[in-house]
């Protein structure tokens, strides 16, 4: 086992090998891995390869997870303006988990766009 979470299955979804994900997945790769407190869902809230994002969710990752400052990746998906993710997170139920450490004012334009889908859920 890789150190601090740091394993084949967390990288290879870093990195959008999505052949590689599957493959580790079927073989038992533990899907709640983390890279400190990150679980690649974190970090591909950020990218948009939907096709791991599905391997994940449909191997049960913990969508909930929250990274050191209390968000989860709906929380970034929503900051990087991944509608994609936030589609999937909110059709799971899955919590923001952020912290109220922002205002209104620092929303991104990509937040601006994803709020009216949000608030049509």
């Amino acid at each position: 086992m890789a150190e601090e979470g740091n394993t084949p299955l967390f990288h290879a979804s870093r990195l959008g090998f999505a052949s590689m994900v599957k493959r580790l997945l079927d073989a038992g790769a533990n899907v709640q891995c983390a890279a400190g407190s990150f679980t690649p869902l974190h970090v591909l809230a950020e990218k948009t390869n939907t096709l791991i994002v599905d391997y994940l969710l449909e191997a049960g990752a913990d969508g909930n997870a929250l990274s050191p400052k209390g968000d989860a990746a709906l929380y970034f998906a929503s900051i990087y303006g991944n509608l994609y993710v936030i589609r999937k997170a909110w059709a799971k139920e899955l919590k923001p988990g952020w912290q109220l450490h922002q205002s209104s004012l620092h929303l991104t334009p990509q937040q601006l766009e994803a709020t009216p889908m949000l608030l049509k859920s």
